[in-house]
């Protein structure tokens, strides 16, 4: 039934409207409800107990409350599609009668059967014999699938080569076309998206986010961070047999090659990116995404790879971001460091028996392994005598803001070489060291390990500038003190075959900061100044 535009419509009932659409094709539903929402904008539908009438006015005043105006095609649209929806779940529940033997041929009394046979089957989950099963599956989830730290990491290879093998096919086949064809037709191959590249991509865009707003922790980063770093690490063997010397190095060749292709295959991704964006957006505050980021970058850049630390370079002289080396500064000034007062107010609470077990050697250099990570992945940006990175740590050319890391790394170690005085003035007049100082002690050796190995990394090459900065700074009133404690701990502890281990792990570090001297005087006349000398000549450490 099909009505004109001048043609009034004088309130019509729901049975005439019925009768109106029963039969008719979709040309002449449109053309009804053209015409009805034609009557509504003129005003003419006054019948408010009709419900078509209502929905029609609901369709018009939504843009109200949405803020979205929809056009009177796309509203007659959304009105089709809920009648065709209305009329398929009336047409199975009322179906016509010369239609209803004509559905019962179609569902046969066997399927019938065989459909309410399915409905009335008991879940597998209670069926006994299946229960036992899902008690080996825990088990075996929890014995082996577990145990295997690697299985999440070969994720990372598995979405690789599945890109890298449908790639190759497709060129496989232009080829096979383009060889019964003339010889000057060029080979050219769609190439899929990357489904690693894409993911990356959605979380760098969330770390620019982040940089203007507080950081989140987000799960789908922290996991797969912990996937990308896992597909980087190649494990240290130390080989003491003469036999196996070839063997071992040619393994260790072997392995070195996987891990750079590794590396580069996660660089080449944005990776080495993400790793900058999330320390820049850490914003200097400690938490588990920076850690995860850190350990990340670590996998990276393992072993001196000059490709990724040459896009980290190029990207952050690109972007001109000081973000980053804004964070690390204030990681380094926020690191722990050994706190005799809270060391001796748990000593006093655990006699008393108010304190927890093992809390003196817990509360102090809490933080010790986010510190070796910290200062580890800043050697790592300049490992292989990187001159170019080794200067931009110290000077951020073009920059608004310049952030000298190398000085904030000997405020660190000096910081670190005063907290090891006091736990050394604390255990002068005791005849051992405990086992919670020897704790702490071992654990600040570690870290300052680490800052030697830092310092070492960052001169080099050798790398003038930095000598010339090291020089400059108050690096000598770190390592005159650190001449006292070795000078006077090595004769306390060589009286006491129970000390045997502090006494090898301070000779380690005294050997670590023989190195860094020794770095220091590497192709450089002027490395020792006047001004940083007579420094470290008026220091108290040194008078004493």
């Amino acid at each position: 039934m099909k009505i004109a535009h001048d043609e009034k419509i004088e309130n019509p009932t729901e049975e005439q409207m019925i009768l109106d659409l029963t039969g008719d094709q979709e040309e002449s539903v449109e053309e009804f409800l053209r015409d009805i929402f034609f009557a509504q904008e003129q005003g003419e539908l006054v019948n408010k107990n009709n419900w078509q009438s209502a929905l029609y006015r609901k369709i018009g005043s939504k843009s109200h409350q949405t803020g979205v105006v929809h056009s009177q095609e796309s509203s007659m649209k959304h009105m089709l599609k809920m009648a065709k929806v209305l009329f398929g779940l009336n047409f199975v529940d009322h179906p016509p009668t010369h239609r209803r033997g004509t559905w019962r041929k179609l569902v046969s009394s066997q399927r019938k059967k065989a459909i309410m046979a399915c409905f009335r089957m008991a879940p597998l989950h209670s069926v006994p014999r299946h229960r036992a099963m899902n008690m080996f599956l825990r088990a075996y989830r929890e014995l082996w699938l577990e145990a295997e730290e690697d299985a999440r990491a070969r994720l990372i290879e598995h979405l690789c080569e599945e890109l890298q093998e449908t790639n190759d096919q497709e060129v496989a086949t232009i080829k096979e076309e383009t060889e019964s064809e003339t010889e000057n037709l060029t080979l050219t191959a769609t190439v899929r998206p990357d489904p690693l590249r894409q993911l990356l991509q959605c979380l760098n865009r969330a770390a620019t986010t982040a940089q203007m707003f507080s950081i989140t922790e987000d799960v789908i980063y922290l996991s797969y961070a912990d996937i990308m770093s896992k597909s980087c690490v190649i494990e240290d063997d130390d080989d003491d047999n003469g036999a196996e010397e070839v063997k071992s190095f040619q393994e260790q060749e072997m392995e070195k090659q996987k891990l750079l292709y590794e590396q580069n295959r996660l660089a080449n991704r944005g990776a080495a990116e993400t790793v900058l964006l999330y320390i820049s957006a850490s914003k200097g505050e400690n938490n588990e995404m920076l850690q995860r980021t850190l350990q990340l970058g670590i996998s990276l850049l393992h072993g001196g790879n000059r490709e990724v630390q040459k896009r980290m370079l190029d990207y952050l002289k690109e972007t001109k971001d000081v973000g980053c080396f804004t964070s690390l500064a204030t990681l380094m000034a926020n690191c722990s460091v050994l706190d005799l007062d809270t060391f001796e107010r748990n000593i006093k609470a655990e006699v008393l028996g108010v304190g927890a077990d093992g809390m003196a050697g817990e509360k102090n250099l809490h933080d010790a392994d986010f510190t070796i990570s910290l200062f580890r992945f800043c050697q790592l940006l300049c490992e292989g005598h990187n001159l170019e990175f080794q200067n931009y740590l110290r000077s951020q050319t073009g920059s608004n803001t310049n952030v000298n890391i190398i000085i904030c790394t000997v405020d660190y170690l000096l910081t670190l070489q005063e907290s090891l005085m006091d736990f050394y003035w604390h255990y002068s007049g005791k005849e051992t060291v405990d086992a919670h100082g020897k704790e702490n002690f071992c654990r600040a050796i570690n870290v300052a390990k680490q800052v030697f190995n830092t310092l070492t990394e960052y001169i080099q090459g050798p790398c003038p500038q930095n000598q010339l900065a090291l020089a400059n700074s108050r690096l000598w009133d770190a390592i005159a003190g650190f001449l006292y404690i070795f000078a006077h701990m090595q004769r306390k502890l060589s009286q006491d075959p129970l000390q045997i281990e502090l006494l090898r792990e301070l000779m380690k570090l005294q050997k670590d900061m023989i190195i860094m001297l020794l770095s220091m005087l590497e192709g450089s006349r002027v490395c020792f100044s006047n001004e940083g000398w007579q420094r470290s000549r008026k220091s108290p450490s040194s008078s004493t």
